[in-house]
């Protein structure tokens, strides 16, 4: 599950979440909640199944370097 506050707006994913999406494309759903609402507790969504790198732009925004 991941919350931001626009539909559009980007997330943070790790690089396992990616890979699982990758290998298990079957067995994986991101809930993509937005526009949360802390006083009714209330949120729009959508949900990604499967791959998430076929569905949407993936930015490199962290590097280990050895």
């Amino acid at each position: 599950m991941k919350t931001t506050g626009g539909e559009r707006a980007p997330f943070m994913m790790t690089l396992n979440e990616l890979m699982f999406s990758q290998k298990e494309p079957n067995y994986y759903v991101l809930h993509r909640l937005y526009h949360f609402n802390c006083h009714t507790n209330s949120a729009d969504f959508y949900l990604l199944n499967g791959d998430i790198s076929t569905q949407r732009k993936l930015v490199a925004t962290q590097y280990k370097v050895y």
